[in-house]
């Protein structure tokens, strides 16, 4: 179960990333915020995957505080960006 987790997190993980270092180094000075939402987006996957892990290992306490704390914060953040970005349209 845990290592089919890890596959398709890393089949989520690399369209990201290969989307923020295509957007950031890009000509177009808006792409830049299509990148930082892919980074951004990159860190909410990344925090349901630690959050996931942990609770198939028995860390209640650490999913539930911590990986939830994380996953809100940069799910705030990927909101706030997005309307930061379509105020620019």
């Amino acid at each position: 179960m845990k290592k089919r987790l890890n596959i398709v997190f890393t089949i989520i993980y690399v369209p990201l990333i290969i989307g923020a270092i295509q957007m950031n180094f890009d000509e177009d000075p808006f792409n830049d915020h299509i990148g930082s939402l892919f980074l951004i987006a990159l860190m909410v996957f990344q925090g349901i995957h630690m959050l996931i892990n942990d609770l198939l290992d028995g860390k209640r306490k650490t999913a539930l505080f911590f990986n939830v704390l994380f996953i809100a914060v940069a799910s705030g953040l990927l909101v706030w960006t997005v309307y930061k970005s379509l105020s620019f349209i």
